[in-house]
This record gives C-alpha cells, sequence and structure tokens, in this order.
C-alpha cells in the first residue's frame, strides 16, 4: 500500500545504503513496519537470512501475517463493499479491536492511507477502483517478504523488540513536526528524544539507519531525497517555515559503521 511510512519511493536509496552490511547470515529489522515497501524491497535486493518486521499497530501486523500467509483474494476492493463496511470498521477499530480487515480498511480504503481518515472513492472510468490496485501492491510487497528463509513478524512497540547483535536496523518513525505525518496509527504522544536515545544504543551494537526531516546534531545524514513533505495534504497545509521538508537517511555519528 502506497500510504504514508510505506517508503515507496524511498525504497531504491535505504536498500543501496544497507547492501554492503547484508549477506545471507544477517537479520534485517524494521521496527516500524507501516507499509512495508523498504522491508520488502530490502529483502528482495539484499536477501538478508533473517528478516524481523515489528509495528505497534497489531491490526496492521495482522494484515501482513494472512497476506502473506494467503495472498489477497480475501480484500474486499468493490467501492460497494467498502462504503457499506467502512465507518463500522471505524467504530471497531476505536473499540481497539485488532483484525487484518481493520488495517485493510484504516490505509488502503482511506483518503491519502492515513489511518481511518475518511473513505477513499477513487474510481477510474472503466470502474476499476483504487482498492484494486491496493490489494496488488499488497501482493506485490508479499511476494517479496516470502524470499525471506526466516520471517518473523511482531506486533510490539520498538523498545519491547528484541534485536540481536550485530543485525542491520532500519528505523521509519513517527516524524515530528506536525500531525501530517502520523503514519498508520495515533502517534501524538511519540517520545521523540527517548527514540533517539534508544537509536543511540541500539547502534553501538547494530548497524542503524532511520529516516527522519529533522536530525540531532550527533547523526549524519547517509542519504538525501530532498524536498518529499506536500504543500497540503488532507486538508491541512503544512508550514515550510516552522516545519523542515527535506526527507534524508540519517545514522548516529558514533555507531557501526
Amino acid at each position: 500500500m502506497r500510504y504514508m511510512g510505506g517508503k515507496f519511493r524511498q525504497r531504491r536509496a535505504i536498500a543501496d545504503a544497507l547492501r554492503p552490511y547484508i549477506d545471507g547470515e544477517t537479520t534485517y529489522v524494521e521496527p516500524f513496519l507501516g507499509g512495508a515497501w523498504s522491508f520488502a524491497h530490502v529483502i528482495d535486493t539484499c536477501k538478508p537470512g533473517h528478516a524481523i518486521g515489528a509495528d505497534v499497530n497489531g491490526s496492521l501486523i495482522a494484515l501482513w501475517e494472512r497476506v502473506v500467509a494467503e495472498g489477497v483474494d480475501w480484500l474486499p476492493t468493490s467501492l460497494e463493499e467498502v462504503e457499506a463496511n467502512y465507518h463500522a470498521m471505524k467504530e471497531r477499530d476505536k473499540n481497539g479491536e485488532i483484525d487484518p480487515i481493520l488495517a485493510w480498511y484504516g490505509t488502503a480504503c482511506s483518503f491519502g492511507g492515513s489511518w481511518f481518515t475518511s473513505i477513499a472513492r477513487n474510481r477510474t472510468a472503466d470502474g476499476v477502483t483504487g482498492y484494486e490496485g491496493q490489494a496488488k501492491s499488497c501482493e506485490k510487497k508479499a511476494a517479496s517478504i516470502r524470499k525471506c528463509p526466516d520471517l518473523t513478524l511482531l506486533h510490539c512497540s520498538y523498545e519491547e523488540l528484541e534485536i540481536p547483535d550485530g543485525a542491520v536496523v532500519y528505523c521509519d518513525p513517527p516524524y515530528s513536526g506536525g500531525k501530517s505525518r502520523s503514519k498508520v496509527h495515533r502517534f501524538d504522544d511519540f517520545d521523540v528524544d527517548a527514540y533517539y536515545r534508544w537509536v543511540r544504543e541500539l547502534s553501538q551494537r547494530c548497524v542503524v539507519v532511520c529516516s527522519t526531516f529533522d536530525a540531532p546534531e550527533d547523526f549524519v545524514t547517509v542519504h538525501d531525497w530532498g524536498d518529499t513533505r506536500p504543500v497540503q495534504f488532507n486538508g491541512h497545509r503544512h508550514d515550510r517555515n516552522s516545519n523542515p521538508t527535506t526527507e534524508k537517511l540519517i545514522r548516529y555519528e558514533g555507531g557501526l559503521w
């Protein structure tokens, strides 16, 4: 699914940066799995022997588990079915339920891919819905993910995730600087300072790279994607004067590089 956090456009540069550190014995880890574009692309092109994908969003992990195991034929792709069930799914999510179908409705069927904002009613002149394209996208990523001989998908926060020494880790956390970068769940209380402390500690025993718009001073840029933040998203205009818009791939200066 090409929603925020999916890293569709950025996936190649991420894989290029990590490739020198990955071989058939490497454990590759993404603590913020999101749309899994980077996860799938790194597995497909860098071929790690082990891969761990985790996310605090339980429904999202359940979605990827089922799509990897079963494919996408079970996903609803008709506009009529999505319209009939969207609001009920939104209520189920509010009630704290964990179900793979909730992640499908919350991202692929939501405007801009932002978690249960409003229903996306996109359909081409020949009647093909955007949901059908999203399902094909899911299957494309699942096909790549299945290539990993030792795959683990986990529902947990990044702090709870057990990462082995020597792993290669890519982090795509909620970005600071506004709610327009909320990924696929509710991250209003995400502690950015605590996250960077965790990255610094992890970087002493693993190769770690992170995506961000605004990096601490003790981090260096690995790759610069330029201006990637939309001027307007979901009806809310982004203030380019107060928030940075240049997305970067960074690493801790004192880490294992």
